[in-house]
């Protein structure tokens, strides 16, 4: 009799651990998908938008405007019930224009990417955000991170590899016009930093189309190095031509590497808009509106 008791016991104590484990479960998050598109009025509970491994409540509030067309004046993110990141417009939207995408690395640490467009690309928010202190940080802000080169800034998420994020960065360069450049990003110390400080050019558009290689419009200094006060190695001419290799980012300031005439170099891009054509770095550059 004592036998069958302990049996007994011991079947009482697995079904009791059982449901300990079934009831808790929920509790921690599975590994969140590599990608998931979050839809403004939706709740989600999960996925792991804090990184600590537990599902959270994620629900994206809008509040509509007195317009009869469905527009929108701003939207709260909301996580686990409490207000995380408020979006105020200073114009009109639509729900459609959201872009809110997660994406978790593999080591489970989760980013938001948050983009709402408008006009030619831009619009009042366009980064990647890390949930720190109970709020969204914008720590990647794509509408910055260009702004001395050119305009139309914007950017989005191309790719995750292990703890590594890829990224397209697409603005109307005052040097090369209509571009995109790849950069990657790398977890570090508890977010998100560069990978490296070279960025690569994957589409460049001239009045040709598509192409690296451009035409020198004036003549343009070329330095040794991708850094300050790097010495002069050649001159580019006006009328010689030029290949687009790579760009660099350093201490916020930008360089473009390149080769004309058998050598290869750093030129200093351009800070503004040229007004007239004679300004222009280059013959093939096309710029948008």
């Amino acid at each position: 009799m004592k036998k069958v008791k302990h049996i007994f016991s011991t079947a009482a104590l697995l079904f009791t651990l059982g449901l300990c484990v079934l009831f808790a479960s929920p509790v921690q998050a599975k590994s969140n998908p590599t990608k998931v598109a979050l839809q403004p009025g939706r709740i989600y509970r999960r996925y792991d938008i804090t990184g600590n491994g537990k599902r959270d409540k994620i629900q994206i509030k809008t509040t509509p405007t007195t317009d009869s067309d469905g527009s929108i004046s701003d939207f709260s993110i909301y996580v686990n019930g409490k207000k995380a990141y408020t979006l105020n417009s200073i114009r009109n939207f639509y729900k459609e224009d959201v872009c809110a995408q997660l994406y978790t690395l593999s080591n489970g640490k989760p980013f938001l990417y948050l983009y709402v467009a408008f006009e030619n690309g831009d619009g009042p928010v366009c980064g990647i955000f890390q949930y720190k202190g109970r709020r969204l940080n914008e720590i990647i802000d794509f509408q910055e991170t260009l702004e001395t080169y050119g305009y139309h800034q914007m950017g989005y998420v191309t790719g995750v590899s292990g703890n590594r994020l890829y990224v397209s960065q697409e603005l109307n360069s005052y040097s090369l016009g209509l571009n995109s450049i790849r950069f990657v990003y790398k977890y570090s110390r508890g977010t998100l930093v560069p990978a490296s400080k070279y960025g690569s050019y994957t589409s460049i558009y001239t009045l040709n189309g598509r192409s690296r290689y451009l035409t020198a419009n004036r003549d343009i200094p070329v330095y040794t190095t991708a850094y300050a006060n790097a010495s002069l190695k050649f001159n580019i001419l006006k009328g010689d031509r030029v290949r687009i290799n790579k760009c660099a980012l350093i201490k916020g300031k930008m360089y473009i590497q390149i080769s004309s005439k058998g050598m290869t170099g750093w030129i200093l891009p351009a800070t503004s808009y040229p007004e007239t054509a004679e300004y222009q770095q280059f013959t093939e550059t096309q710029y948008a509106g």
